[in-house]
């Protein structure tokens, strides 16, 4: 394997993926990626944070999202949340009701994708809420 030198140019990587870091959807989110955009998790810059969308919203992930930009070449980002989300409560939050979860999630979602815009306009944004199944939600 070769060794990279202190200030060598990183590889472009045009896609930024942030994710929850919980466990239960890692596979379910490398199958949309790779099923709806041909997308290979294990190379593109993953940001994962609980609460996904809410990383964005607060701008704690906004530092990284222009790195990977400024330095990697970034164009796209794709942004999951799921339910039963522990950053937004999890489902007992939203007494159970899946569909008032996912609206609170499509809600952080597009605040994301403004904060996003209002920084990088040029990144195109893609969002998935993931349902308890492992299939996107519908809005």
């Amino acid at each position: 394997m070769a060794r990279l030198t202190p200030g060598e140019k990183p590889k472009e990587i045009e896609n930024i993926v942030i994710t929850c870091m919980d466990h239960r959807y890692q596979e379910f989110i490398r199958q949309i990626l790779m099923d709806k955009h041909g997308l290979d998790i294990d190379h593109v810059d993953r940001l994962a944070i609980g609460g996904s969308s809410t990383g964005v919203t607060d701008g704690s992930l906004m530092p990284s999202i222009q790195i990977a930009y400024e330095k990697h070449g970034a164009k796209n980002v794709y942004m999951l949340d799921h339910l039963d989300c522990g950053g937004f409560g999890g489902l007992e939050a939203f007494d159970g009701s899946e569909e008032r979860e996912a609206q609170a999630h499509f809600e952080s979602l597009d605040r994301a994708t403004e904060a996003i815009h209002k920084v990088l306009p040029e990144l195109l944004v893609v969002t998935y809420v993931v349902g308890m199944d492992g299939e996107p939600v519908d809005r």
